[in-house]
């Protein structure tokens, strides 16, 4: 997370594998796990076993890059220090903006080693946290209270330039004055497939030509290295975790009905012991997979469990008696808002309703949120927190394909 302009640097750590300064290695392996549904050593870009905490250990990085960029000119000068043992980046003061960006190192034959998500926000870490409650009143956890990558409203109004052209041979100006009409860019954020680290690219919405409240969710635009746009990115799915490394920009689609992105599929993937599919409250024992900030993980499977009465389903039309702590708004730039009582006074969840993307990676639901959680209901979906304007669903089985918001939780 970044707050301020300026030059930054990230140690070539595999996500949290260093933790108060020294190794971290349950975040890497885990020397209770057997068969093939558990990582016993997880595994890096070559999907060789990772063996240290330091990338540079077993690997070469040969360069930095930056791979996409969700606002113009956000991370600039990405590059590999001297010593090879960081990843440098600079944020320019004149282009500053909220925004999200992954920044790689990569081999020598340009392959991605490793990537690193930058969510530039005016977001302060550990501040106006939300304490959260299971079901059984038994578990406690505590919530950032934005979704990783949000980026809020920005307003834009009228305003005038004035363009001048001079031609080179001749001399001769031409000036233009041009208006620019008032606006707003719709708030937004990073969307997760399960199991990995990389955001995948937001969702915004436009309106319609000569429409009022009609719109059309589309694809954030993303910038590369020298500012070009290029379109969203799909392939089909079945990739290794050494694939989808080497391709943070990629959205693996559904390869076949009832499966998932991934070669085969891991129950621990976000919570290190875990080693079956099934809900839980215990805290989560974070991987280096897991894309939270330092000192944050993905929450347990029953985290937002207590939002209803029955711990489960609320719909007023199919099951009625059941309540909901909360409240639906909907906003005018599109979708809407939950707003959730976590039961301890004047701490409020709010839940964004944008949708996610769907198997094939486009838009879905765009009037929904999803929360998701860190443990599977079976080997191609998961738990989530599920949330439209008629219903709220607090353990929602999703696809693994699919990719949805994430509210990370303090670890203990």
């Amino acid at each position: 997370m970044v707050n301020a302009p300026g030059p930054y640097r990230l140690p070539l750590v595999y996500g949290n594998a260093i933790k108060a300064g020294a190794d971290n290695t349950s975040a890497y392996y885990n020397p209770s796990a057997s068969g093939t549904n558990m990582f016993k050593r997880f595994r890096d870009y070559k999907d060789a076993d990772i063996t240290s905490p330091y990338i540079y250990t077993n690997n070469t990085p040969a360069d930095g890059c930056l791979v996409w960029s969700d606002a113009f000119r956000l991370v600039e000068n990405v590059a590999l220090s001297a010593d090879g043992q960081w990843l440098t980046f600079e944020v320019p003061q004149e282009k500053i903006q909220q925004g999200n960006a992954i920044v790689a190192v990569r081999d020598a034959s340009g392959q991605i080693i490793w990537s690193w998500h930058i969510w530039v926000t005016n977001y302060r870490l550990g501040n106006n946290l939300v304490t959260l409650t299971d079901f059984s009143k038994s578990n406690q956890y505590t919530s950032m209270p934005w979704p990783l990558g949000y980026c809020t409203v920005a307003n834009y109004p009228t305003h005038k330039i004035r363009v001048r052209w001079v031609q080179s041979e001749t001399g001769l100006t031409y000036v233009h004055n041009l208006t620019i009409n008032s606006g707003a860019a719709p708030s937004n954020h990073t969307l997760y497939q399960f199991g990995r680290k990389d955001p995948m690219l937001p969702i915004t919405r436009k309106l319609r030509t000569n429409q009022t409240n009609s719109y059309d969710y589309i694809d954030k635009p993303a910038y590369t290295e020298s500012g070009d746009p290029f379109a969203f990115t799909t392939d089909t799915g079945f990739a290794t975790v050494g694939a989808a490394m080497q391709r943070p920009g990629v959205f693996f689609k559904q390869p076949a009905t009832n499966t998932g992105w991934l070669q085969g599929y891991y129950y621990n993937i976000w919570d290190a012991t875990r080693t079956s599919a099934g809900r839980a409250t215990a805290d989560v024992v974070k991987t280096v997979y897991d894309p939270s900030p330092a000192g944050y993980c993905l929450p347990p499977s029953d985290a937002y469990t207590n939002f209803v009465s029955d711990g489960y389903f609320y719909n007023p039309s199919t099951t009625p008696g059941v309540t909901v702590n909360g409240r639906y708004t909907s906003i005018p730039e599109g979708g809407g808002v939950w707003a959730f009582n976590t039961g301890v006074i004047g701490q409020i969840l709010h839940v964004y309703c944008f949708g996610m993307r769907e198997t094939s990676g486009a838009a879905m639901w765009t009037d929904r949120g999803f929360v998701q959680t860190a443990h599977s209901v079976n080997n191609y979906s998961r738990y989530a927190l599920e949330s439209a304007p008629t219903f709220v669903n607090t353990r929602s089985g999703h696809n693994n394909v699919q990719a949805l918001a994430v509210y990370p939780v303090r670890e203990k």
